[in-house]
């Protein structure tokens, strides 16, 4: 009897612990993330009648460089909306974002703070899309300093990434975010017109947000707690290691949850009479690309129906779907590209601006091989292989006969694009191609190459030779003509 109460009790031990552990599970991950990081604290009240948002924002800046630095420059991207800059949209997608006409927006900060010390904030140029602030002690490698920002927010009315249509308010991009420092370097940047122009290193967040009680929100983050008084919600929200912070909410928004290997997954919508299948595709998608790739190390991912221009957007543990996507496999395709996202730029991330094939290559290529790992889908990689070559060929075929040449480089800055159709098919139709010829000669050394590179700089900013070393060294063949060709060849490719 009494060593049947011993094994009793060791078998209650051990489940005990069990459950301990695995309760710690994503916590454990994130204890693999870098320690000494920047924290950005943000109490913020939105005013749904006027579209505003009032903040108070501490940051922990640490200096991680090797530099002693003299001043800290950040974005300011809601300035980039203002009537003082050029549209940021194309004019493709012109009519679609400001349907209701030209509609502008901005941050204005009111008071900043260095170190508990009033301090003036210097601009670089009239438009007040990157200001910097001066340092006035030797700021060194590893040390902090705390940099407080009082700022109002006005967002405009159009389906972008910042900004408010008729069922959602996209508050994405809004806060005074600092520049990245490299090679002696703040990477100064501002906002482009085509493709995704934001670089940013992983930083802590905790966000107080307060708003009307009607609304729904989703964030990049855990909702910690939910406060209502005198019909307003205070939601505290915090999330570690991230690189950005994205909130998306409305009136409407309904959602529906599943879960995964103990991460929540969220589907936010409007009107969507297959929201059980589309949920099932995030939850697929975030399941075939842990296997594939190296397991989603967050607690949460939301995926939102929203007003918004072009087809979708990603941000750290949240993503953006266009509600005016008609066809619904292309809308489920858009989920799948999104949450690769989640591994190609927010885990790994990289300069957008400078190297805007890294991620998104990466991403189209990831969306591909999809469908080769769920069979409910009804799409094969090898047919949409075959159409991104048969739509390339058609594309350098037009841009010859109308312009008698045509630029076919992958590898190039995105203000460098003569237009957003020749960055699409460079970048996404010709990602894929290049990825694909890849996979025919290195076969399944691929796969194992890019969950070596997704460990190595998780956290942290990659660079196209990050990757191409990285593919080399996992498959020991020498691709460095290949990726030349690839990435650099003007010429068009035939299948």
């Amino acid at each position: 009897m009494k060593k049947l109460k011993k094994i009793i009790i060791l078998t209650l031990l051990i489940i005990c612990i069990s459950t301990i552990f695995s309760g710690c599970k994503k916590e454990d991950k994130l204890i693999e993330a870098p320690k000494n990081i920047s924290t950005y604290n943000i109490d913020i009240d939105f005013d749904k009648n006027t579209k505003t948002l009032n903040a108070k924002q501490t940051l922990k800046y640490v200096n991680r460089s090797n530099d002693i630095l003299k001043e800290v420059y950040f974005h300011l991207y809601p300035n980039s909306f203002s009537e003082l800059v050029e549209s940021p949209v194309s004019s493709n997608n012109y009519s679609t974002c400001y349907y209701n006409g030209k509609s502008f927006g901005k941050i204005e900060i009111t008071r900043c703070k260095l170190n508990g010390v009033d301090i003036s904030l210097n601009y670089a140029s009239m438009t007040k899309e990157i200001a910097s602030i001066l340092i006035d002690i030797p700021f060194y490698p590893n040390e902090s300093v705390e940099i407080y920002f009082e700022y109002n927010v006005i967002l405009p009315n159009c389906n972008h990434r910042f900004g408010y249509g008729e069922n959602t308010y996209n508050i994405n991009n809004f806060y005074p975010i600092a520049c990245v420092y490299e090679d002696g370097v703040w990477d100064t940047h501002t906002y482009n017109k085509i493709g995704d122009p934001f670089y940013s290193e992983v930083s802590n967040y905790v966000v107080n947000f307060t708003a009307d009680s009607d609304l729904t929100f989703a964030f990049s983050g855990i909702i910690n707690s939910k406060t209502k008084t005198n019909g307003k919600t205070c939601y505290e929200i915090s999330n570690n290691a991230i690189r950005d912070f994205s909130i998306v909410g409305g009136e409407n928004l309904k959602v529906h949850s599943a879960t995964y290997n103990d991460i929540n997954i969220n589907y936010y919508y409007t009107d969507d009479e297959n929201y059980q299948k589309s949920l099932s595709c995030a939850v697929d998608s975030i399941k075939t690309f842990s296997n594939l790739f190296c397991e989603y190390p967050y607690n949460n991912y939301n995926v939102v129906q929203a007003d918004f221009c072009y087809g979708g957007m990603e941000y750290p543990n949240l993503v953006m779907i266009s509600n005016s996507i008609k066809d619904y496999d292309d809308y489920l395709n858009c989920i799948v590209h999104e949450t690769a996202h989640q591994w190609w730029y927010s885990l790994v991330g990289n300069n957008e601006y400078d190297e805007a094939w890294l991620d998104e290559s990466l991403t189209e290529f990831s969306t591909t091989i999809f469908y080769d790992y769920n069979d409910g889908y009804n799409k094969l990689s090898s047919d949409i292989v075959k159409a991104c070559y048969s739509n390339f060929e058609f594309y350098v075929t037009v841009y010859q006969d109308v312009l008698g040449e045509v630029d076919t480089s992958m590898n190039k800055n995105l203000d460098e694009f003569s237009s957003e159709v020749e960055y699409i098919y460079s970048v996404y139709v010709k990602g894929v191609m290049m990825y694909d010829s890849l996979k025919n000669i290195i076969k399944d050394k691929l796969i194992t190459a890019l969950s070596v590179y997704a460990k190595r700089f998780a956290y942290q900013n990659a660079n196209q030779d990050d990757l191409i070393n990285t593919i080399v060294q996992s498959s020991k063949i020498d691709l460095n003509s290949f990726f030349e060709s690839w990435l650099n060849g003007k010429e068009s490719v035939i299948y």
